[in-house]
């Protein structure tokens, strides 16, 4: 399998739930009746430039978290909003999810009781509800359904430990729902939350057009236009193999039919002939909007953010270069990522090496010489 980038920063909820739910196979409950609900007809012109973009559901955070399924099933007073940057902030380097996921109309949010996991999921168990909604995702949705059929619908439970975690995955309407809940009391509780927020998603009406980024904004091709696999590997100071550009191979999630709307897939750097990758290349088209608020949130694990000594940036562009602590890593792995803002849009070069693969140059060096070329290449196709 491709190793994933590592988790360097304190594991946060989601990340356990993650951990939690990977290869079981908890039991399937019936899944919350769900009615149609619609969101906005496609806009385009200057009624769809604007920006921030804006969720196609009218809906937002507060209004689901005001229904009192909330406090019935979790107690009164025990969940909180959380950002969803400062969350997905603490797990990767990476581009939030939440972000792309605005970017094509959906919501995030992030209720917790504030108490913090431990690290490897050790001694705290977190008490979390997240919730991703992403619209116009029946073709989408159809995909997710042929892999996982009844076992991926529905309530989904599952105690690694001495608390209850429920996942519940379903389309509403034509909007894909995805809903974790950890610490929940019990199966009974999921459900009827599930139904509860399954219900407001049913009755929302439409809310904003899809939106499309400011004018000005420059647009660009895919990684095969802003870098060279081989001046990559120079960079990386890799011999013997070579670097090529991948996609994630297997499964499909929200996250990932969500970066597939955004056109936000951006690439793996993958050594020829081998499953295990040297970093990646990510974007977020139009992404201006989301750059600052998103590294203001986080988490200092991912390292200190300077400016990148990188030329042939246009007037307005920004690099930054921040690298992590190897010793925050099981594996002692070192990510150093750089995030460019480049004719409006948000595009990071992500390097992240295991310690004894093909990669003999500096981390932070080689981050930095592929984010300069990745200008370069940029400079030349983008228009």
């Amino acid at each position: 399998m491709t190793r994933p980038l590592a988790v360097l920063a304190p594991v946060t909820a989601a990340a356990v739930l993650i951990a939690a739910l990977t290869g079981c196979t908890p039991g399937h409950l019936p899944a919350p009746h769900a009615s149609p609900s619609t969101p906005s007809a496609n806009v385009t012109g200057m009624a769809a430039d604007t920006s921030p973009p804006q969720p196609a559901l009218d809906l937002d955070c507060s209004r689901l978290f005001a229904s009192p399924a909330f406090a019935v099933d979790y107690g009164a007073g025990v969940l909180h909003p959380v950002d969803p940057l400062v969350v997905q902030g603490a797990i990767s380097s990476n581009i939030p999810d939440a972000d792309v996921l605005q970017s094509v109309g959906g919501i995030s949010c992030d209720w917790s009781n504030g108490a913090p996991a431990a690290p490897h999921g050790g001694g705290t168990t977190p008490v979390e509800v997240s919730l991703t909604v992403l619209p116009h995702a029946a073709s989408t949705w159809a995909r997710y359904d042929g892999l996982y059929g009844a076992a991926g619908e529905g309530v989904q439970c599952d105690m690694p430990g001495p608390d209850l975690n429920c996942t519940s995955e379903q389309l509403i309407g034509t909007n894909w729902m995805e809903l974790t809940m950890l610490g929940i009391v019990g199966e009974t509780q999921a459900n009827d939350l599930a139904a509860a927020i399954t219900a407001i998603i049913s009755s929302a009406g439409p809310g904003a057009g899809p939106w499309t980024p400011p004018r000005g904004t420059t647009t660009f091709g895919d990684c095969t236009q802003l870098l060279v696999p081989t001046q990559v590997a120079t960079d990386l100071g890799v011999s013997g193999v070579g670097i090529q550009f991948t996609q994630p191979a297997g499964g499909w999630s929200i996250q990932a039919a969500t970066r597939e709307a955004a056109h936000a897939e951006g690439c793996l750097l993958q050594f020829t002939g081998e499953d295990n990758i040297a970093g990646q290349i990510t974007w977020l088209r139009g992404g201006s909007w989301a750059y600052d608020p998103a590294l203001a949130a986080a988490d200092p694990g991912w390292g200190v953010r300077t400016a990148a000594p990188i030329s042939g940036l246009a007037a307005g562009d920004r690099a930054q270069v921040r690298c992590s602590d190897p010793t925050l890593s099981d594996e002692g792995v070192t990510v150093c990522t750089v995030d460019l803002e480049l004719g409006g849009n948000w595009i990071q070069v992500i390097v992240s090496p295991t310690p004894g693969d093909h990669v003999t140059a500096d981390v932070r060096t080689a981050a930095v010489a592929i984010a300069g070329h990745l200008v370069s290449g940029y400079n030349a196709h983008a228009h």
